[in-house]
């Protein structure tokens, strides 16, 4: 079980993340798998548990994910409707010494990650709006399997819908 968190470049590179649950822990420490991991990942991380661990970490950090990319694109758009300098207000949050407060307590990676891309559509495509709907698709389908109820996860699925409706699939994500 060896889920990927990256994209297209990062395959490239081999700078991926994965996480790899396995039956056997130690068989992760061994140096020649170990080697063979670093062809492919740049970190590889071992989840605990029995086989589909890292399956299912993969799957909740989808779900985080999609909620704080559609929390983000709501933010700026709020930002940008209120007449803020949206590109100030990004650097309020995220910039060091954040003057909105300590810098971890007022973001998330997607936020730092996407909104640069919000405010500057020359900047290289991150993750297609496809592979996003597709992700929180596979999330909600499992909560419904498990009984769960992901409220925001379904909001931002249907927010990607929406944008999925407007002809926006093959667009950046944020």
């Amino acid at each position: 079980d060896a889920p990927v968190i990256g994209n297209t470049k990062e395959a490239e590179d081999g700078t991926l993340t994965m996480m790899i649950s396995t039956a056997k822990a130690d068989c992760v420490e061994r140096s020649d798998i170990r080697d063979v991991l670093a062809c492919m990942a740049q970190k590889v991380h071992h989840i605990s548990g029995p086989l589909g661990s890292a399956l299912k970490v993969k799957l909740l950090n989808q779900a985080l994910c999609g909620i704080h990319i559609a929390a983000a694109a709501e933010i700026m758009g709020l930002a940008a409707v209120m007449a803020l300098d949206t590109k100030r207000f990004f650097k309020y949050v995220t910039g060091q010494g954040a003057e909105l407060g300590r810098r971890q307590d007022c973001w998330s990676w997607m936020f730092e990650d996407c909104v640069p891309r919000m405010l500057d559509d020359e900047l290289p495509q991150g993750f297609a709006m496809r592979n996003v709907i597709r992700d929180v698709r596979i999330v909600n389908n499992e909560a419904e399997r498990f009984g769960a109820q992901l409220n925001l996860c379904k909001e931002s699925q249907f927010m990607y819908e929406e944008a999925m409706e407007m002809g926006f699939e093959d667009a950046d994500d944020s």
